[in-house]
């Protein structure tokens, strides 16, 4: 029964799989379908890599943008140190340490110095203090080097201009 003005949709074709009898290998591969996923893979893969250099830029720029100090003002000694031949401690007027950039909390600072100076012993440590840090908390550092028989330590200054 036919309407006129009605169609149906056409019977759908089935395939004798490549076993059965009157069946072929070309006519069962038309059926099923493959998705590739190795461009996604290779997508997300240089998304992830993007994110991570990214991430570590971020990071240390704000660990830099973080570390302001304003040292003191003296007259340069004889001696003057040199800064990128060093392992500087750098305390901040908000009362973050830093020893060779990584942030540290004052009771990790001996056992951190002490592998920093075991890994470059020849290198002076110089304790770079905001001149707005408390006098205390420059003494704790000092102590904490002393204790473990730094002897080659400088502080780091501002040379007054003449």
């Amino acid at each position: 029964m036919s309407n006129p003005g009605h169609h149906e949709p056409p019977a759908a074709e089935v395939f004798p799989s490549a076993g059965e009898p009157g069946g072929d290998a070309d006519a069962s591969a038309a059926i099923f379908a493959e998705i590739n996923i190795t461009p996604l893979t290779d997508v997300f893969l240089v998304l992830l890599i993007l994110f991570m250099v990214g991430s570590s830029i971020a990071v240390d720029q704000a660990r830099q943008a973080s570390l302001e100090v304003t040292l003191p003002t003296a007259a340069p000694g004889a001696g003057t140190a040199n800064v990128t031949d060093a392992i500087p401690i750098v305390l901040t007027r908000e009362g973050s340490v830093t020893l060779m950039g990584d942030l540290l909390n004052l009771t990790d600072l001996s056992a951190k110095l002490l592998e920093a100076q075991r890994q470059y012993p020849t290198r002076r440590v110089i304790l770079e203090a905001d001149k707005e840090v408390p006098h205390g908390t420059v003494i704790k550092v000092l102590s904490a080097v002393q204790k473990l028989g730094i002897k080659d330590l400088a502080l780091g200054i501002e040379a007054e201009s003449p």
